[in-house]
């Protein structure tokens, strides 16, 4: 991001502005695909800040969020970033970070730079957003597994899915990897009257359109204010039912404004758990023969339990009484899933984990027969392991909470929490490989739900892959390493 404002139309975005003297994101000869959505004036408009606008003026800077820069890197604070980030919340306007992100440096002091700034986002908060315009003289997968880490301990330690800032072409010369769609992306580009797409992704989220003569980048958000406001969990809540919901129908999905009534339940896919609202006004979480969670409301009057179109999952009495809830309001098109794994989980559009039962934590799982693949429902727990069918390369879930990936006794990769609670690494019936703590909080996951009988594959080529039917999900980019 450059040293810049954002203002659009009526509704303005402010974002901090990024490092001086960066690598130019908006300009290059590779051919990329073209992507209208709102236009250089739509409604909803912004500016990023930095050290570099001084200290600016966000009561009368008449825009609707902004973003403010934490620092450059791993060793360079942004002086103007607490009094920004205060004065965003005092002067009623959505706040975002960002962080200049330096791939020479180590990613997960970075990113713990940006979790310590933040800390766990709240309403009127938008997503941490990564600036990568950089390489530091890196080559491509040395960036982009730093990237992804950088993005997985931002997601856990803040609570929201990250952004991430680039330009197109600068993605595809130096970043070259098409795994990063589930994140939303921020492209700059000046001058066009569309942004372009880098592959991986088949649209964007905000458009840095001008970076104000080097004064004060200027962005529209590709969406309503609705949206935005849904990104920083301020939507109005949702008032109690005035009937009863609409059924669900096929399984292991409730979506919006679907739900259960008293008597009623709703089975995963793979019929093995259900979901109850019974008769004595409890929530419960039926799988292998007992209850696995439970809304503890038994004895009340609950009635009927439904998801929310504002992203909430909510168990109302029959006077309309909210007896219990998700508290995921602020998340509009949220869906509830009854997953193959006995968990159910509050989902967010972006496929980020907004809540969970932690029902499928009931013991240890399966353990990976053979070897170089961990099959759905299987998985290794605290000090075990899986190994390549060449026995030259090792995935561990150590003793220290950190998943490893090992070459000959060499760390390769790993997801960066060390020091924590890890304690299982299980590949999810639905598709997603997802580390959970002793407590059954998520700490890690592929982001690869929705693909039901997904495989996890360590290769001989040194390479960490969630495959569906052939196709590659998300890999960790460490092949011939």
């Amino acid at each position: 991001m450059r040293n810049s404002l954002l203002a659009i139309g009526s509704l303005a975005v402010v974002l901090a502005a990024c490092s001086a003297n960066t690598d130019d994101v908006g300009s290059s000869g590779e051919a990329v695909t073209m992507k209208c959505g709102a236009s250089a004036n739509g409604p909803v408009q912004g500016v990023d800040v930095s050290i570099y606008q001084g200290n600016f003026n966000w009561s009368a800077a008449g825009v609707s969020f902004g973003y403010a820069r934490i620092g450059d890197g791993e060793y360079t604070s942004d002086s103007e970033f607490g009094p920004n980030w205060s004065k965003m919340k005092a002067a009623g306007v959505m706040r975002g970070a960002y962080q200049f992100f330096r791939p020479n440096q180590d990613a997960a002091a970075q990113a713990n730079l940006m979790v310590k700034a933040v800390g766990k986002l709240g309403a009127g908060d938008l997503p941490a957003m990564i600036d990568v315009e950089a390489t530091g003289g890196e080559p491509p997968w040395v960036i982009a597994q730093k990237i992804h880490q950088w993005l997985q301990i931002v997601e856990s330690g803040t609570g929201k899915r990250p952004f991430i800032y680039t330009g197109s072409y600068f993605w595809q010369d130096y970043v070259k990897d098409t795994s990063f769609g589930q994140y939303p992306v921020w492209i700059a580009a000046y001058g066009p009257s569309c942004p372009s797409l880098p592959a991986g992704w088949s649209n964007w989220l905000m458009w840095q359109y001008s970076d104000g003569n080097g004064k004060l980048d200027h962005d529209v958000f590709n969406g309503s204010l609705a949206q935005l406001k849904a990104y920083a969990g301020v939507s109005v809540p949702q008032g109690p039912p005035t009937q009863p919901p609409a059924k669900p129908s096929g399984c292991g999905e409730i979506k919006p404004g679907q739900g259960l009534v008293a008597g009623e339940s709703y089975e995963s896919c793979d019929h093995r758990f259900a979901l109850a609202m019974q008769t004595d006004g409890n929530l419960v979480i039926y799988g292998a023969g007992r209850a696995l969670w439970a809304s503890q409301t038994s004895g009340s009057d609950g009635y009927a339990a439904i998801m929310q179109t504002d992203g909430n999952f909510v168990l109302y009495g029959k006077h309309s009484d909210p007896l219990w809830s998700a508290d995921t309001s602020g998340h509009g098109g949220s869906h509830l899933a009854i997953q193959d794994d006995g968990n159910v989980v509050v989902y967010s559009p972006q496929s980020a984990a907004l809540w969970a039962s932690s029902s499928n934590i009931i013991g240890a799982p399966a353990k990976p027969t053979g070897c170089g693949d961990i099959s759905p429902d299987h998985g290794i727990v605290s000090g075990e392991s899986v190994s390549s069918c060449d026995g030259h390369y090792s995935l561990a879930m150590q003793t220290d909470g950190n998943l490893v990936y090992y070459h000959d006794g060499h760390a390769i990769w790993d997801t960066g929490t060390a020091g924590g609670q890890g304690y299982l690494a299980i590949m999810q019936g639905d598709g997603n490989l997802v580390m959970y703590g002793y407590k059954g909080n998520p700490l890690f996951w592929t982001g690869t739900n929705g693909h039901p009988g997904a495989t996890f594959a360590a290769q001989a080529d040194g390479n960490l892959v969630v495959y569906s039917n052939g196709a590659a999900l998300w890999a960790s980019h460490t092949n011939g390493r």
